[in-house]
């Protein structure tokens, strides 16, 4: 009654903030741009500085699989003004999504660095900790930039998980390193994610476009380099065969009626990467059940994560 409760989930792509009593979600690139030693912008704006002279100026991405690489205060003190946390007669107290392999000693500093931008209370959720809150038996994986999650769940108690490598990050490597061999030209990470999300929402409708990226020509010169948006798929594939093995070899451990139950609800997907073409049907081919994936699997996702505030 007397607490202001907010979900925070930083990814390694995303910024993501979601106001639990007005329900407002604030939403940007997790980045800043900072030239000669000086933050000069922070979020969508901060990707420019991938155009410019890297002796000089340089894109950070504060946090990686929950670990923090960089100052993640320029984040937070961004994301809590731009959603107006300080406006209120409450100091913001904050539900914080971390990956539940992140270990104490890195969420002390996370919780330091929180603190000393004005919030009052800091509790940490993991994928774990919100679905042993349903007490019932289910299948989660959750698909991000940087790590996909998986658990499983029995009348409530998670008896299985695992953190496995193959997610966003992985898909945008594999389309850098087409892009090399199709053209002699190297494409900056962020360019080669925006084509990824660009490609599998063509594809989901059909199409198949012709992609544009900016690129480095053997010389270090900025050319513009096109491929076709099917061309991309066996990067996606790459990534999702790996997801859907592991998740397979999951689901054969739990007894066959823990199976049961949860063919009967389905699997369920979220993460930015829940709707990676592809994925889903690729996954219930795998798993021989449904994979439910919501219409907005990172917004459903924090909206589930209130109900713990």
């Amino acid at each position: 009654m007397f607490e202001r409760w907010y979900v925070l989930d930083v990814g390694a792509h995303t910024f993501r903030l979601y106001d639990v009593r007005g329900d407002e979600l604030v939403r940007f690139p997790a980045c800043y741009g900072v030239c000669e030693g000086r933050v000069e912008k922070v979020g969508k704006e901060a990707l420019s500085f991938v155009y410019r002279d890297p002796r000089r100026c340089q894109v950070h991405y504060p946090v990686d699989d929950g670990y923090l690489l960089h100052d993640l205060r320029v984040l937070v003190h961004e994301g809590l003004q731009r959603i107006g946390a300080h406006e209120h007669l409450l100091k913001p107290s904050l539900l914080v999504y971390v990956p539940f392999s992140l270990p104490e000693t890195e969420r002390e500093k996370w919780q330091e660095i929180l603190q000393s931008e004005g919030v009052k209370k800091v509790r940490f959720v993991t994928l774990v900790d919100v679905y042993e809150s349903f007490g019932d038996t289910r299948f989660v994986i959750h698909v991000g930039h940087s790590v996909c999650e998986m658990a499983i769940f029995v009348e409530g108690r998670c008896v299985i998980r695992k953190s496995i490598p193959f997610a966003g990050r992985q898909v945008g490597e594999a389309i850098q390193t087409l892009v090399a061999k199709k053209t002699n030209c190297l494409i900056s990470s962020e360019d080669a994610n925006a084509m990824m999300l660009t490609a599998s929402s063509l594809l989901q409708e059909r199409k198949n476009a012709t992609l544009s990226a900016a690129a480095f020509d053997r010389y270090q010169n900025y050319v513009k380099i096109q491929v076709r948006g099917s061309d991309l798929w066996p990067c996606f594939l790459e990534v999702e065969n790996q997801i859907a093995w592991w998740a397979k070899s999951l689901f054969e451990t739990v007894s066959l009626p823990a199976q049961e139950k949860i063919a009967s609800r389905g699997v369920d997907l979220h993460g930015g990467l829940a709707e990676l073409f592809g994925l889903s049907k690729l996954l219930s081919k795998e798993l021989q059940c449904p994979v439910i994936c919501s219409k907005d699997p990172e917004y459903d996702m924090l909206k589930t994560i209130k109900e713990l505030a």
